[in-house]
C-alpha cells in the first residue's frame, strides 16, 4: 500500500494552478524526481478530489513536495517519518518557515527546504535583478503587507534543476530511511 512494486519511495507533488507560485517547469521537475528514484504522483486540487481522496494520496506518500502555499497544509496527512520538501519563493523565507518548516518537527516529519534564488523567480524577470525587491526582499517588504503580497501573489518559480537535484537526493535518502523503518508493503 505504501510503495510501488519496485520499492521506490512515493513523492506527491502539489501542483498549483492559480495565478501565483506556480512551478513553471513542473514537468521537468517530475522527470528529475523520477530520475532520482521516486515514483511521482501529482496532486491537483482543481480536479475536484474529495478530502478522503486527498488523505489517501498524501498518507500513502513518503514525500510531499510543493511551492509554499495552502496545498502544503496537506502535510497534516503525512505519516510520522515522512518528508516535506518546501520550495521557498523569493522573499518568503520567514513566512515559509513559520507556516510549514517549524510545524514539521512536532509532527514527527523530516523537512527539506529549497530556497529559490533571484534568477529562478518571475519577479526578477519582470522587475530586474538590480531592483531592491530582488536584491533585498526583507528591506523591500519592511513590514508592509502590500509589499509582501507581491511575493505571495505575483511570483512564479522556475527551479534550477542542477541545484534542485541535491534537494531531491536529500529527500530521497530520508524517504528510503523512512521506508526501511516501516513495515508497510504493497498489497
Amino acid at each position: 500500500m505504501y510503495r510501488d512494486d519496485k520499492g521506490k519511495p512515493l513523492l506527491t507533488l502539489v501542483s498549483r494552478k492559480g495565478k501565483s507560485r506556480k512551478l513553471l517547469n513542473e514537468e521537468e521537475v517530475i522527470k528529475l524526481a523520477k530520475d532520482v528514484g521516486f515514483n511521482v504522483r501529482v496532486l491537483d486540487h482543481s480536479k475536484g478530489l474529495t478530502v478522503p481522496d486527498v488523505y489517501q494520496l498524501i498518507h500513502s506518500s513518503h514525500v510531499l513536495l510543493g511551492v509554499h502555499g495552502a496545498g502544503l497544509t496537506n502535510l497534516m496527512f503525512l505519516r510520522q517519518g515522512s518528508v516535506l520538501v518546501q520550495v521557498v519563493p523569493l522573499g518568503l523565507d520567514s513566512f515559509s518557515s513559520v507556516c510549514y518548516g517549524k510545524p514539521t518537527k512536532p509532527l514527527g516529519l523530516e523537512y527539506v527546504e529549497y530556497k529559490v534564488e533571484a534568477n529562478e523567480s518571475s519577479l526578477a524577470w519582470e522587475h530586474g535583478a538590480d531592483s531592491l525587491m530582488i536584491k533585498d526582499p526583507e528591506a523591500y517588504i519592511d513590514g508592509k503587507w502590500n509589499n509582501l503580497k507581491i511575493y505571495l501573489g505575483e511570483q512564479n518559480v522556475k527551479i534550477n534543476l542542477i541545484r534542485f537535484r541535491k534537494c531531491l537526493m536529500e529527500a530521497y535518502e530520508k524517504a528510503k530511511i523512512f521506508m526501511n523503518n516501516t513495515s508497510y508493503v504493497t498489497d
